[in-house]
């Protein structure tokens, strides 16, 4: 999750548009899945937790950047 978490922030970085329809189609096959499973929404719940610490894991250094190199509009 974490891997595919990493792919998704890069694919929100390249663009908005493929990385917003990406993870929502991620979200969507996570929750059929675990639904046709029976699997309870904690389990859900962990893996969403992990998606979004491997966008972080990406999203955090880029913004961090953009912030040293003053980016980012006040």
């Amino acid at each position: 999750m974490l891997i595919s978490g990493g792919f998704l922030g890069f694919a929100l970085l390249f663009s908005q548009e493929l990385g917003i329809g990406s993870l929502v189609a991620v979200v969507a096959m996570l929750a059929a899945y675990d639904y046709r499973e029976g699997e309870r929404i904690k389990g859900f719940l962990r893996q969403l937790f992990f998606l979004a610490a491997g966008v972080l894991v990406l999203f955090v250094p880029v913004l961090a950047d953009f912030l040293f190199h003053h980016a980012m509009a006040d």
